[in-house]
């Protein structure tokens, strides 16, 4: 007999949402399946079970914040078939939500789109509004869509992770707490992306205790993710607390998250009026040395580049006599 293609057969276990599943799935692949790589985990050889539960352990590691751990095997997912569509949801999923270039977010997301006849219903709203927010960047468009996502399937996570997180690109604060909440209260499970939504938007409303006491609770969990400790530092500079900010950007260090985290030390040395105290943001720096009045600076951080490599050095200092820039 044919046998199904990946994308039905998964997208039919995912379709009533992970509770439940995930734990099914990694039972099965204990007993059934030893761990292996994902290179391995894919070959063409690799049974249907495997692929069914490592998607699983995919998304498990996407909501418990891991991303970046969960790249490869949506990777190779797709590698395994092509028209598997949801698993390049997945991965733009899981590449939006890690810093770095949004362009592999949004071809994942744009190959997705190209299949609106290997989705669910339910995934169709997920692959619309992921179009119109990673590919198109209408937030506007995207809320819309995920008004009506959450009003057809108000048990959904996603939908009310995702319309929080838009909500808060919008700056409507309380309504994105509120949604972050409802996620959590429905799933009774600690999700991540819902605890950074929560208390991102309780930090934006300056409802600061709030906002730590979410990301301790989320963290007693044993959940984490990059967004809770940028929204951490925020909170301690804001309150002045230096030893909790150093900390958190102690936390960045050798992580992909730590270029942001360098430049939020730029950014708040220069609203204090010093000299940026970085030294490894290499062509990144040459724009805060420049509005602290430091182009000599700014040139000898830009190297052989010109000053077009950085808008703010070029704009405060490009037009400077050579001799005063140098």
């Amino acid at each position: 007999s044919t046998q199904q293609p990946a994308w039905q057969l998964i997208s039919a276990q995912l379709r009533f949402g992970f509770r439940g599943e995930i734990d099914a799935w990694r039972a099965a692949e204990a007993a059934i399946v030893p761990p292996v790589s994902p290179e391995l985990l894919f070959d063409s050889r690799s049974s249907l079970l495997r692929i069914e539960g490592r998607y699983a352990q995919a998304r498990d590691l996407s909501v418990r914040g891991r991303h970046v751990e969960a790249i490869p095997f949506y990777r190779k997912a797709t590698e395994v078939d092509p028209n598997f569509a949801m698993a390049w949801i997945g991965l733009a999923l899981a590449h939006s939500n890690e810093p770095g270039p949004v362009e592999p977010a949004r071809a994942a997301t744009a190959r997705a789109y190209e299949l609106p006849d290997r989705v669910t219903d339910r995934e169709r709203y997920a692959l619309t509004y992921f179009f119109y927010d990673q590919t198109l960047g209408d937030f506007d468009k995207a809320r819309e869509i995920l008004e009506v996502a959450v009003g057809t399937y108000p048990r959904h996570y996603p939908f009310l992770n995702n319309l929080s997180f838009v909500n808060i690109l919008l700056g409507d604060y309380e309504r994105a707490a509120e949604l972050a909440a409802e996620g959590l209260r429905i799933m009774g499970t600690p999700i991540a992306v819902l605890y950074s939504n929560r208390g991102w938007s309780l930090r934006a409303l300056g409802r600061y205790e709030e906002a730590k006491a979410i990301f301790a609770e989320a963290h007693a969990q044993k959940v984490d993710y990059y967004m809770m400790h940028r929204n951490l530092a925020a909170i301690a500079f804001a309150e002045g607390d230096s030893v909790a900010l150093e900390r958190e950007i102690g936390w960045s260090r050798g992580k992909p998250a730590e270029p942001g985290f360098v430049e939020f030390r730029m950014q708040t040395d220069l609203f204090e009026g010093r000299r940026p105290r970085v030294s490894n943001a290499g062509v990144g720096i040459a724009g805060y040395l420049a509005a602290a009045g430091d182009c000599a600076a700014a040139r000898a951080a830009l190297g052989a580049n010109p000053w077009s490599a950085s808008s703010v050095a070029s704009a405060l200092c490009a037009d400077l006599p050579e001799a005063s820039a140098h």
